[in-house]
């Protein structure tokens, strides 16, 4: 059995290694093609070979892999693949590198096919060294959706959880992610144990409509609410003025507010009484 092909990248010389797998891979189209508009400001060939050297040292530091018996350097090469798509969101190398995966495993006449493909299986759900969190935990907290649901497809499992028992849905990065794991459970609501994966159940556009206009409703209230409030406070305010500014009247002047105020309520009373007798 051989070992597993990243320690003979680290003796032979990892960089040219793995450039040659790069290419076969084509992840050296973001170079070509333009990385930045695929992976992000700032994200340059150098740095996805900078990321793919980080998983492969966190790959060496685990030297229990449970498919390291029969993987070789082409599935090695993969998983560190798969690893940086999940921190820079490459939906286009993950599927192809997924629909590679089942080919990848070496053949080996001495092991039925079943062991080969229980292996694939493991290495689909293995935890990384760091954190014991799968591929699908990585894609989650780097908010990748996309990559989200091409893993869930191939079989990474969202009810798995790391060392500290946060599942894959837990750690999303944002709304939109949690939405593509909401949404992916709604399309295949029976290929995942869901009750343990903290994933919520599908919610419907009815009732995600009817949510919608609740909160709409809630904040008008509010809103009216404010008014009112503001506008009794204002009504407070003057009469505090005006109680104020009568309290600064001399004697005299208070009289002749007061006769003021007498004469107006008899005029408001004559009319009253002037326009019921018309009537």
């Amino acid at each position: 059995m051989r070992e597993c092909g990243v320690r003979r990248w680290a003796d032979e010389g990892v960089r040219g290694k793995m450039l040659g797998g790069l290419r076969e891979c084509g992840v050296r189209r973001w170079a070509d093609e333009g990385v930045r508009g695929r992976a992000g400001p700032g994200v340059t060939s150098q740095k996805l070979l900078d990321e793919d050297d980080s998983a492969t040292e966190e790959t060496e530091n685990n030297t229990h892999h449970p498919a390291a018996a029969l993987e070789g350097d082409e599935l090695c090469r993969n998983r560190n693949i798969l690893f940086t798509c999940c921190k820079t969101g490459d939906t286009e190398t993950t599927r192809q590198i997924l629909q590679d995966l089942l080919p990848g495993v070496p053949e080996d006449p001495s092991l039925p096919r079943l062991c080969a493909a229980e292996v694939v299986q493991r290495l689909v759900n293995e935890p990384l060294p760091v954190g014991e969190r799968t591929l699908l935990h990585v894609a989650a907290a780097a908010g990748h959706g996309e990559v989200v649901r091409l893993l869930m497809e191939a079989g990474w499992d969202p009810v798995l959880r790391d060392s500290a028992a946060q599942t894959p849905y837990s750690v999303s990065a944002d709304k939109r992610t949690r939405n593509s794991f909401r949404k992916y459970r709604e399309e295949n609501p029976d290929k995942y144990n869901y009750s343990k994966s903290q994933i919520p159940g599908p919610v419907s556009e009815e009732v995600e409509a009817h949510k919608a206009e609740k909160k709409r409703i809630q904040r008008a209230q509010r809103k009216q609410k404010e008014k009112e409030e503001k506008e009794e406070r204002l009504r407070r305010e003057a009469e505090e003025a005006e109680k104020k500014r009568f309290a600064a009247l001399s004697d005299r002047e208070k009289r002749a507010i007061a006769a003021e105020r007498r004469f107006a309520t008899q005029l408001t009373l004559t009319n009253d009484t002037a326009g019921t007798n018309v009537r």
